[in-house]
C-alpha cells in the first residue's frame, strides 16, 4: 500500500468513525409489542364469548368490565399487528426527527429468528429496553422501560408517540435525574 492509499484509508476511517452515533441505544422491543396487543384482544373477545348468555339476559352494563372489554374487542378485529406497527412507526419517526433524541441510537426488534447484524449488535451491548403495553384503538399508549446492563432505572409511562420518544430521550440521556438503581 503506497503513502497516498494509507492516506486515504487513514482520513477515510476518521470521518466515518464521526458518522456513528455512540450515545446511548434504545431498543424497541416489537416481538413483545406484537405479543402484548395478541393477547390483550384474545382476553377480551374471549370474555365475551364466555359470558355473552349472560350479556344477552341482564345486559352488558350489568357487568363492571363489559362495556370496556366490548371496546376492545371492537378495536380487535382482526390481526392487531398492523395497528401495533403503525405506532411502532410513528414512534420511530419522533424519535429520528426530535432534536432531544439527536443522541441517541433507536433499534427496532421484531424477531429473535430475525439474523439482523443492527439489532443484535445493539443488544450485546449495554442498552435500554422499551416495549408498549399496545392496547389496540387506545390514544394514548401505556410503555415501559429499563436498562439492560443491570436491569435498573425501571421508568414507565403513557402517551403518544411524540410524548414517548421526548419522555424517553431526556431519560436515556440524562437530561432529568440520574437513575441509580
Amino acid at each position: 500500500m503506497n503513502r497516498s492509499s494509507a492516506l486515504i484509508v487513514l482520513i477515510s476511517s476518521v470521518v466515518l468513525s464521526g458518522c456513528s452515533k455512540s450515545g446511548p441505544t434504545v431498543v424497541l422491543d416489537g416481538w413483545s409489542n406484537r405479543d402484548f396487543a395478541k393477547e390483550y384482544c384474545s382476553h377480551a373477545t374471549e370474555w365475551l364469548k364466555a359470558n355473552s348468555a349472560s350479556i344477552a339476559q341482564v345486559g352488558c352494563q350489568n357487568f363492571a368490565s363489559c362495556p370496556e372489554l366490548t371496546a376492545i374487542a371492537e378495536n380487535c378485529l382482526g390481526d392487531p399487528t398492523p395497528q401495533v406497527r403503525d405506532f411502532e412507526t410513528q414512534l420511530a419517526t419522533e424519535f429520528a426527527t426530535d432534536p432531544i433524541c439527536r443522541e441517541v441510537n433507536f433499534v427496532r426488534f421484531y424477531d429473535p429468528a430475525e439474523n439482523n447484524r443492527a439489532v443484535s449488535a445493539a443488544m450485546a451491548k449495554p442498552h435500554w429496553s422499551l416495549s408498549l403495553q399496545f392496547a389496540p384503538g387506545a390514544k394514548q399508549q401505556p410503555w415501559e422501560m429499563l436498562r439492560s446492563s443491570d436491569y435498573g432505572g425501571y421508568t414507565k409511562g403513557a402517551g403518544r408517540p411524540r410524548e414517548i420518544a421526548r419522555k424517553v430521550c431526556s431519560i436515556v440521556t440524562g437530561r432529568g435525574a440520574a437513575l441509580r438503581n
